[in-house]
């Protein structure tokens, strides 16, 4: 079975596991590619990520807009590259992500296919039907910004990112969510 890793790195003969956000050393894989080109750009430092997607009633990709602007600002004219791997011996799933797979070992590159703009590539899967886009308009009209905005708040306080403003997720919800820090200031 062919697994898919997304990178902003070209050139790369051998995936190299690194620490993730779950605090072990893997490398990455998707049996999908269009999650793994999800991975070509993160706003954040690694371990730390921002990747909002997620997945519909019937099991299609969804990519989810947060704040204005957000889908063209991680992904517009952004440069990625979707590795492919035929041979991951041992790979497995740690998390509850459906379609993600990881190898606590190095594993070689099959192919690699260069993405020049991934917001590009990403409208393109939409148009073939295997990505769903919600802009933010499209976020609000639906009444969906109240979940983003809890789940927002949860990691906060799981975090402590009130207390913590120089780490980099409190610096980047700080950005661009402002209003959330505000209210929480506000209600101690």
């Amino acid at each position: 079975m062919t697994l898919y890793h997304g990178s902003p790195q070209g050139g790369i003969g051998m995936l190299q596991p690194s620490l993730s956000q779950h605090g072990k050393a893997y490398v990455y894989f998707s049996t999908n590619p269009g999650i793994a080109a999800m991975y070509v750009f993160n706003p954040l430092p690694a371990p730390h990520a921002f990747f909002p997607y997620g997945f519909d009633r019937e099991g299609r990709l969804i990519y989810e807009e947060y704040y204005e602007g957000q889908f063209e600002q991680l992904y517009g004219g952004r440069e990625g590259f979707l590795y492919e791997c035929d041979n991951v011996p041992g790979a497995f799933n740690p998390t509850q992500i459906p379609h993600v797979l990881v190898s606590a070992a190095p594993v070689p590159v099959s192919r690699c296919i260069r993405i020049p703009d991934a917001a590009e590539y990403f409208r393109a899967r939409a148009g073939e039907g295997k990505l769903r886009i919600f802009l933010y308009d499209e976020m609000r009209t639906l009444g969906r910004l109240p979940r983003v905005a809890r789940m927002i708040r949860e990691d906060m306080e799981a975090e402590g990112l009130c207390d913590r403003p120089e780490h980099p997720l409190s610096k980047f919800y700080r950005a661009h969510f402002p209003e959330l820090f505000e209210e929480t200031e506000r209600m101690k």
